[in-house]
C-alpha cells in the first residue's frame, strides 16, 4: 500500500513538471520531490518496477527506468543479493512481457529499458551471470519485439565496453574476453536476424555488427580467408561495384556522393589487403611483361606481411631479369634451374636488342621498386643459411653485370644499393661494392659532358653526385682538393669585383636581376635572366656543398665520424656542445657567410624608396604564390589564377630528395627536364626566382649552422653580422618571408649552438629581435581583432577574394606567431631533454607517485554520469600535468637571468594567451609557469606584474576554455601560479572577483580549502 501511494505521488509529480501550465513554483516542488525519492528513497527500485508497467503512459514509464537505472549505477555495490536478484529478474520480465509491440512501442522506452539490462551485466557477466547468454537466446523465440530488445542491449554493451571504453579498465577486460568468447554464437545470431523482414531489426543488427567487430579474434589460418577472397573478387561481385559506382558518377556531385566514394574506395583498399595476404604462392610460368611488373607493385604490399616470402619472390624475379637482359629471349621457367652455372657466361654476351628496352625498363623499375620496400624489412639473421648463400650469389652476379645501356646499368646500381644488407654477412663484397660507383670515372665523365651543352643546374645535380660519392674516400686532403676544385668556378664569379659591386647594393641588385625594367620574354638577349640564373647556380652550388660535404676521418683512422675524430683529422677547431665543422669549412661555403650583403641588399629591396623603382607588373613577384595560399588555407584558388604554377615553400629541412624528381614542385628544382614544367611567363618566371632566391639563402645560413657547426659559430662578430644583415628590415619582407626566416636560420642558430657560444652569438641577436617581435605580433593580433570585429557589424556583403585574402592574412599571422613560439620553446628548453623521447623525458621530469593505482572499489563505483567523479578526473590529470614542468636549458637561464632580453619574451607569452590562435596559447601556456618560478626565484616578481600575469591567464582562460585540452592546461597553470604567487603577493585574490559569479564568500573558502 505504501508503494501504491509513492506511486500515485510521483505520477501527480511528473504530471505537474510536464504540464506548460503549471505553475513554476509548483514545478520545481514536484521536480524536487522527484529528485530527492531517487536520491534518498530505500524502495527506489520497487517503486521504479511499479511506475514501468506497459499500462502506465510514458512519461511514467521512462522515470521508472530512470529509477531502476539510477539504483543500478549507484547502489549496486551496497545492495543485498536479494535486491539485485529482485531488479535482475524484474528487469527481464519486463524484457518479457512489460512492453508493446515492436512497432507501437516508442524508442525511448526501448532504449532505457536495454540500459537497465546493460548496467546489470556491467557488473554482474561473466562472473555473477553465467546463464545470461541462454537467457537472451530464450528471449529471443518470444518475438520480434524481445529480439529486437536484445539486439539493443548488446548493441549498448559493446559500445559502453569496445568502442567508448566507459567502463573500468579490470571489468572492461573481463567482459572484452566473455565477448571474444561469444563471438561464434554471436555472430550467427546476428546472421539470422539479419534474413528477418523487419528493417527495425536489420538497422540494429548491422549496429551491432559495426559495434562488435573489433571483439571478432583475428588469429586463425589464411586459408580460412580463401573462400570470402574469392567471393569479393568474382566477377558477379566486382558487376555489383561497378554498376553502384557508375550511377553515383552519374548523380549531382554532393557531399553524400563524396562519402559514398570514399566508403567504395576503403572497400577495394579492404578487398586488396586480403587478397595480398591470402595469395602467397605465385606461378613464374605466367608470362608477360607488363604482368610481372604490375606484380611486382603488389609484392611491395605483402613485405609489409611476409617480408620473407617477397624478398624469395624478389630474388627469382631478380635472376630471371638479370638473364633475360643479357639473352634478349623471353622468360623460360624451365632455365630457372640453370641459371646459377650459367649466369657467369651469359653475363659477357653482347648487348640486348633495344627493341625490348621499353619493356625491360618497366621490369627493372619494378624489381627495384620490390627490393627497396622489401629489403629493410627481412631480417638476414633469422633466415635459413642455405638462402643467405644464394642471396649473396645472387648479389655477385649483379655486381658482375655489365650493360652499355646507361638507364639499365643505373637500375643495377640501384639494386646494388638496395641489397647492400648482405655485405655484412659476406666481407669480400664490401671491396667490390666500394669499386662500383668508379668516382674518377664518374668525374672525369662529369667534367666532358659540362663542357657540353649541360645546363648549369644539371652541372649542379651532377657535382653534388660526386660529393655524396667522394664522402666514402675517407680521405681529408683528397676531399679538400677536389671541393676547391670543382668550387673554383662559383667562388672566382661569386667574389669577383664585377658581381660584388654590382649586387652589393639593393638599387645595383634590382637592376641586376632586371625588375626595374619591362618584363621581357626568354632569349639570348635577355641579359637579367642571365644574371639570375648564374646567381641561382652559385646559391645552389654552395648550398649542395653545405649539406652533402660530410666530416669524416682519413685512410688510417676507421673510427666513426664523431667531434674528436673530427678534431683529430683537422674538420674542425675547438670542442663545444654543437656539431664539429666539416670539410664545406674549407670550401666555398664561406664565401657566403652572414657578412654578406646580398641579405642586406635583398631585404632592403622592400624599402619604400627602392620599392617604388621596381616595375609595376612585378609588384605581383614579391607575393605568394597562389599555390601557396591554397596550401596554407586549403581554399582553392580562383581559376584566372588556375594555370600559376610557381613552386610552394616546403618546410622539410632535408634536403635527401634534391634534383630526385625532374617533377618535382621543390624550390630547389629549377632544372627540370621538361621544358612544359614550368613557365615562360616573365611575371612567373621572376615570382620563382624569387622564391628559389629567398629559400636558398635562408637554407645556406640555416644550414651552415648544422653542417659547419662550430667554425661557423666561430666566426667574428658572428651575432653584428647576423642582425646588420640577415635580420635587416625583416619586418619590410612579405610575412612568408619572415615565417622563413624564423624556421630555416633562427631555429637552427639556436638548436645547433656550442654551449661556449650562447653569450657570444644567441643573446646578442635575442635582444634586438624579441623585443621588435613583441611589437609586431602585438600590432598584428590588435589590428587582426579590431577587423574581425568590424565584420561582424559590416552588413555587405564583400568578393571572393576580399574575403580570401583575409583569410589568407589571417592564417599567416597564426603561422607566424606558431613559429615565434617554437624559437621561444627552442630558447628554453634543454637540449638534452630536447633529444630524448617523450617516455624518457616523463621519466627524467615526473617523480614517483603513490597515488598511481586507482582504487578498484571506486571503479566499481561506475559513476561516470556524476559531476563529481568528472572533475576528480579533471583534477588528476591536472596534477599529471603539474609534474610534467619544463626544464630551462643553458640558454633559457642565460636569457632569463638577463632582464633586458627576457622581459619582451615573457610579455610574449603571456599576451599569446589572449590570441585567438589554440595553437599558440597551448606553446606559451606550457612556459608560463615555469617562466614566473623562475622570476620568483630571481627576485624579480612585484604586485603588479604578480596581478598582470595571474590577469593574462583567466583571459586565456576565458578564450580557449570551451576547448578540454586547453582547458586542462591553463587551468594548471592558474592553479599552479595561484600557489606559487598569492603567500607573497596576496593582492592577486582580487583578480579573481573580476570574474563573474565569484564572491569574496566563494574565494574566502577556496583559501581555506588550499590550506
Amino acid at each position: 500500500m505504501e508503494n501504491l501511494e509513492i506511486v500515485r505521488q510521483l505520477q501527480n509529480a511528473l504530471a505537474l513538471i510536464m504540464n506548460p501550465l503549471s505553475n513554476q513554483k509548483l514545478r520545481a516542488e514536484a521536480h524536487q520531490f522527484c529528485e530527492e525519492f531517487k536520491a534518498s528513497a530505500p524502495n527506489c527500485a520497487k517503486v521504479g518496477i511499479e511506475l514501468s508497467r506497459k499500462e502506465n503512459d510514458q512519461i511514467t514509464r521512462h522515470f521508472g527506468f530512470q529509477l531502476i537505472e539510477y539504483c543500478v549505477r549507484f547502489r549496486w555495490n551496497s545492495m543485498s543479493l536479494d535486491e539485485k536478484k529482485f531488479i535482475k529478474e524484474s528487469s527481464m520480465e519486463l524484457i518479457k512481457g512489460g512492453t508493446l509491440d515492436i512497432v507501437s512501442e516508442q524508442r525511448h522506452i526501448k532504449d532505457g529499458l536495454s540500459r537497465i539490462i546493460v548496467e546489470i551485466a556491467k557488473r554482474e557477466w561473466p562472473q555473477q551471470w553465467l546463464s545470461m547468454i541462454s537467457e537472451f537466446d530464450a528471449i529471443c523465440t518470444l518475438g520480434p519485439t524481445q529480439t529486437e530488445l536484445i539486439l539493443l542491449v548488446f548493441l549498448r554493451l559493446a559500445e559502453d565496453v569496445l568502442m567508448f571504453q566507459t567502463t573500468p579498465q579490470q571489468r572492461r577486460r573481463d567482459i572484452q574476453q566473455a565477448f571474444v568468447s561469444i563471438m561464434p554464437q554471436l555472430l550467427s545470431f546476428l546472421h539470422l536476424t539479419l534474413n528477418d523482414s523487419y528493417r527495425s531489426i536489420v538497422a540494429t543488427s548491422i549496429s551491432n555488427l559495426t559495434a562488435t567487430q573489433s571483439a571478432v579474434s583475428v588469429q586463425g589460418k589464411l586459408e580460412e580467408r580463401i573462400p570470402l577472397v574469392e567471393a569479393m573478387i568474382s566477377e558477379k561481385w566486382l558487376e555489383k561495384l561497378k554498376g553502384v559506382a557508375i550511377v553515383a558518377a552519374s548523380g549531382a556531385t554532393e557531399e553524400r556522393t563524396f562519402r559514398f566514394f570514399k566508403k567504395l574506395c576503403q572497400v577495394l583498399v579492404t578487398v586488396g589487403t586480403q587478397m595480398s595476404s591470402v595469395l602467397d604462392d605465385f606461378f613464374p610460368e605466367i608470362g608477360g611483361c607488363r604482368y610481372r611488373s604490375d606484380l611486382s607493385e603488389v609484392i611491395r604490399q605483402c613485405a609489409c606481411i611476409s617480408p620473407d616470402c617477397a624478398f624469395k619472390f624478389a630474388a627469382e624475379r631478380l635472376e630471371t631479369l638479370l638473364n633475360k637482359t643479357v639473352l634478349c629471349e623471353d622468360f623460360d621457367a624451365g632455365m630457372q634451374q640453370q641459371l646459377p652455372q650459367q649466369l657467369p657466361q651469359q653475363l659477357l654476351s653482347p648487348q640486348p636488342d633495344h627493341s625490348l628496352l621499353h619493356q625491360l625498363y618497366l621490369e627493372w623499375e619494378s624489381i627495384i621498386i620490390c627490393l627497396e620496400n622489401v629489403v629493410e624489412k627481412v631480417d638476414f639473421d633469422t633466415f635459413d643459411e642455405r638462402l643467405v648463400q644464394s642471396a649473396i650469389r645472387l648479389y655477385s652476379c649483379v655486381l658482375d653485370f655489365r650493360c652499355p645501356d646507361a638507364t639499365v646499368t643505373s637500375y643495377a646500381l640501384s639494386v646494388v644499393s638496395s641489397l647492400l644488407p648482405l655485405v655484412v654477412k659476406e666481407n669480400s663484397l664490401l671491396t667490390r661494392v666500394m669499386e662500383k660507383p668508379g668516382f674518377d670515372l664518374f668525374y672525369s665523365h662529369i667534367k666532358q659532358m659540362s663542357a657540353g651543352e649541360m645546363s648549369q643546374m644539371e652541372k649542379c645535380t651532377c657535382y653534388e653526385a660526386l660529393i655524396i660519392i667522394h664522402n666514402m674516400k675517407r680521405n681529408f686532403g683528397e676531399q679538400v682538393m677536389f671541393l676547391k676544385e670543382i668550387a673554383h668556378p662559383v667562388v672566382e664569379y661569386w667574389l669577383s669585383e664585377s658581381f660584388t659591386s654590382t649586387v652589393w647594393s639593393a638599387p645595383n641588385l634590382m637592376d641586376f636581376i632586371g625588375i626595374t625594367r619591362e618584363p621581357v620574354e626568354p632569349s639570348s638577349d635577355d641579359v637579367s635572366g642571365i644574371n639570375r640564373s648564374q646567381m641561382q647556380y652559385c646559391l645552389t652550388f654552395i648550398l649542395s656543398v653545405i649539406k652533402r660535404s660530410e666530416f669524416i676521418v682519413g685512410d688510417d683512422n676507421d673510427q666513426p665520424a664523431v667531434p674528436s675524430v673530427a678534431v683529430g683529422g683537422d674538420y674542425s677547431s675547438g670542442g663545444g656542445g654543437g656539431d664539429s665543422g666539416g670539410k664545406s669549412s674549407s670550401s666555398g661555403s664561406s664565401s657566403v657567410d652572414p657578412s654578406s650583403p646580398l641579405f642586406k641588399s635583398y631585404h632592403e629591396m622592400f624599402n619604400q624608396s627602392n620599392f617604388s623603382k621596381v616595375y609595376p607588373d612585378f609588384v605581383t613577384s614579391f607575393k605568394m604564390s597562389e599555390g601557396e595560399k591554397t596550401t596554407m588555407t586549403g581554399v582553392p584558388m580562383s581559376s584566372k589564377s588556375a594555370t600559376t604554377t610557381t613552386p610552394s615553400h616546403n618546410h622539410s629541412n632535408n634536403h635527401n630528395n634534391f634534383h630526385n624528381n625532374t617533377t618535382s614542385t621543390s624550390p630547389y628544382n629549377v632544372c627540370s627536364a621538361d621544358p612544359a614544367s614550368y613557365s615562360k611567363d616573365p611575371i612567373e618566371r621572376m615570382l620563382t626566382f624569387f622564391n628559389n632566391l629567398s629559400d636558398l639563402c635562408y637554407n645556406i645560413i640555416g644550414n651552415s649552422f648544422k653542417h659547419v657547426g662550430y667554425s661557423f659559430y666561430m666566426l667574428p662578430d658572428l651575432s653584428s653580422m647576423i642582425v646588420t644583415n640577415v635580420l635587416n628590415n625583416i619586418f619590410l619582407l612579405p610575412e612568408h618571408r619572415i615565417k622563413q626566416i624564423l624556421y630555416f636560420i633562427l631555429k637552427p642558430l639556436v638548436l645547433n649552438c656550442p654551449k661556449e657560444c650562447h653569450e657570444k652569438v644567441i643573446v646578442p641577436i635575442v635582444k634586438v629581435l624579441c623585443p621588435s617581435f613583441y611589437q609586431y605580433l602585438t600590432t598584428k593580433w590588435q589590428l587582426l581583432t579590431s577587423r574581425n570585429a568590424e565584420d561582424l557589424e559590416r552588413k555587405e556583403e564583400r568578393s571572393e577574394y576580399q574575403e580570401r585574402e583575409e583569410l589568407v592574412e589571417e592564417q599567416m599571422i597564426k603561422l607566424i606567431t606558431r613559429e615565434y613560439l617554437d624559437f621561444i620553446d627552442c630558447l628554453f628548453k634543454d637540449k638534452k631533454l630536447r633529444s630524448l623521447s617523450g617516455q624518457q623525458q616523463q621519466q627524467l621530469q615526473q617523480p614517483q607517485s603513490d597515488n598511481s593505482h586507482s582504487n578498484n572499489n571506486n571503479e566499481e563505483m561506475m559513476d561516470d554520469g556524476d559531476a563529481g567523479m568528472a572533475m576528480t578526473t579533471t583534477m588528476m590529470m591536472m596534477n599529471q600535468r603539474k609534474n610534467k614542468e619544463e626544464v630551462f636549458g643553458d640558454v633559457g637561464e642565460i636569457i632569463m637571468a638577463d632582464e633586458e632580453v627576457s622581459g619582451p619574451i615573457v610579455f610574449t607569452l603571456f599576451v599569446s594567451l589572449s590570441w585567438q590562435d589554440s595553437s599558440s596559447c597551448m606553446k606559451s601556456v606550457i612556459w608560463c609557469y615555469p617562466v614566473l618560478k623562475k622570476l620568483v626565484a630571481l627576485n624579480r616578481m612585484n604586485s603588479e606584474m604578480a596581478r598582470d600575469f595571474f590577469h593574462a591567464l583567466l583571459i586565456g582562460l576565458n578564450v580557449h576554455g570551451q576547448h578540454e585540452v586547453m582547458l586542462l592546461s591553463i587551468m594548471t597553470s592558474l592553479v599552479q601560479t595561484y600557489e606559487l604567487l598569492v603567500p607573497n603577493f596576496p593582492c592577486i585574490r582580487d583578480v579573481l572577483l573580476t570574474i563573474p559569479g565569484c564572491t569574496k564568500e566563494n574565494l574566502k573558502n577556496f583559501w581555506q580549502q588550499q590550506q
